[in-house]
């Protein structure tokens, strides 16, 4: 998240903002309302950098809770079906349904082992502009939003 401030001096207190239409009031509305080149990065925003590689003790942690967790998980459903399981027709249905609800986390669980186990990706170098003259299309969904909602966003995706 970045904090977005108005430049100081970019217009006064209470007035409209360059662009701003004028019906909507309060410092919210004045900062939705400006055009970019009227707003700066707050000054901490600066210091942050990007992040530093992960230490292999934080990736053996993850790796290893990730591991953990998946096995408790298979451990729990084997002892499940193989020492709970009712004898009856009808309830033996049930249960079998009780354990696939179960299991349903375990999908997610190893998702998300896949996901940390690579901690350290390096992100896709920024796009500036589309390469080859490739064309873009940018759809911003609305429903009967007044002009006063519509422009900002308008702007902010040109």
């Amino acid at each position: 998240m970045v904090l977005l401030l108005p430049k100081a001096g970019s217009h006064p207190a209470g007035t409209v903002p360059p662009g701003g239409s004028g019906l909507s009031t309060g410092p919210a509305a004045e900062i939705t309302s400006m055009r970019p080149d009227d707003l700066e990065l707050a000054g901490w925003v600066n210091q942050l950098g990007t992040p530093g590689p992960e230490g292999s003790r934080s990736k053996l942690m993850a790796r290893l809770g990730g591991s953990a967790a998946i096995v408790a998980l298979l451990l729990y459903l084997t002892w499940r079906v193989g020492f709970t399981m009712p004898t009856g027709s009808s309830n033996r249905i049930a249960a079998w349904i009780l354990i696939g609800f179960e299991a349903l986390p375990l999908t997610g669980l190893i998702l998300k082992l896949i996901t940390v186990w690579n901690i350290d990706s390096t992100a896709p170098p920024v796009a500036d502009e589309a390469p080859n003259g490739i064309r873009v299309a940018i759809l911003i969904p609305t429903y009967n939003e007044p002009i006063e909602v519509l422009s900002p966003t308008v702007a902010a995706a040109c």
